[in-house]
């Protein structure tokens, strides 16, 4: 079995030393006699890198901080028609291959991969492939014990004609690890863990209280009605959870009614029947129940809201709650 991932550089210039490091290690980790590869693409002067394996690589490699590793799809090289020997000069990187096949006129070197095996100790053996695309027919270039790190290290700071795929941003997730799992059941979202763990992480209703200090931000169309309608359906199909949580949504634009399909009812607080006991269960912070209903009952009441209105509101939501007597027909 092999493992692809993406190697993602973390500086816009990684020296020969560095990448000579970054082959010995994993050729370590992949062992004595095994194959494994370095992959190159170029697509419209946009440089990327892949390395393929025997061993699943981490996020990070011991101390090689110019390097980030995320598991990609498996890497093939294009279909060529021919094969031929080929010799290009010693010290080149792949940007002196790159314009160095345009001069020439063999064409745009499109994918490369170097194949190293470990012999003993710090004995490696290289060889590479290079495929040139030219008049709609891609060639393959083969070229035996030539030297990797050289060519891997491209000064991209220099160059400002071609561009490598950066390091992705990311969040920095590592408060909230101890939530994730790999278990996808009852999961509201998975979670790109890179680089902290590898693999498919989800985030569990069981494993945070959503009731508690949560919000939900993004774009229009990012998916913030989707992941509500989400949390609504896990509650409602849950037993514990539906004993647990009383959801109540807001919505003046009526656009989560259908994403919901129907669970629950539509109050309008016109009798007791379409009302709701918001606070029902939950006595511990009176003050908080009562902040949150003030700020509701102000939306509602717009501009007849005002201070003596808030005041008898306050007192009488407050000693309803303290009484276990909170009805909005008691109010």
């Amino acid at each position: 079995m092999e493992f692809t991932s993406e190697i993602y550089l973390t500086k816009k210039f990684v020296s020969k030393e560095e990448w000579l490091a970054f082959i010995h290690t994993v050729s370590n980790y992949n062992g004595i006699l095994r194959k494994w590869k370095i992959i190159i693409t170029n697509d419209r002067n946009q440089i990327r890198y892949f390395v393929k394996t025997r061993c699943s690589l981490p996020p990070t490699i011991n101390t090689l901080t110019s390097f980030l590793l995320k598991p990609a799809k498996e890497m093939k090289p294009p279909n060529y028609h021919y094969t031929l020997l080929s010799f290009p000069k010693i010290g080149s990187s792949i940007i002196d291959l790159i314009n160095d096949s345009e001069i020439k006129n063999k064409g745009t070197l499109v994918y490369l991969e170097i194949c190293f095996l470990k012999l003993y100790e710090d004995k490696i053996k290289s060889r590479i492939k290079f495929y040139l695309h030219k008049n709609g027919v891609i060639k393959k270039y083969s070229v035996l014990f030539a030297t990797g790190p050289s060519l891997l290290s491209a000064d991209f700071e220099g160059n400002k004609r071609y561009y490598y795929k950066s390091c992705p941003k990311y969040l920095e997730i590592n408060k909230i690890l101890h939530l994730l799992n790999t278990d996808s059941t009852n999961a509201l979202l998975s979670v790109d863990t890179f680089p902290y763990l590898q693999g498919n992480f989800y985030l569990n209703q069981n494993n945070f209280s959503f009731d508690k200090h949560s919000i939900i931000i993004g774009s229009s169309g990012s998916g913030k009605s989707k992941f509500i309608s989400l949390l609504i359906h896990n509650i409602y199909k849950n037993e514990s959870l539906r004993q647990k949580y009383k959801v109540v949504v807001i919505d003046p634009h009526a656009t989560l009614e259908q994403d919901i399909g129907g669970i629950g009812k539509v109050i309008d607080f016109k009798s007791q029947l379409d009302s709701i006991d918001l606070f029902i269960n939950d006595h511990d912070d009176i003050v908080a129940s009562t902040e949150l209903l003030l700020d509701l009952l102000k939306s509602l009441f717009g501009d007849q809201y005002n201070s003596k209105l808030e005041r008898v509101l306050r007192h009488c939501i407050h000693l309803l709650i303290a009484a276990e007597s909170f009805h909005f027909s008691n109010l």
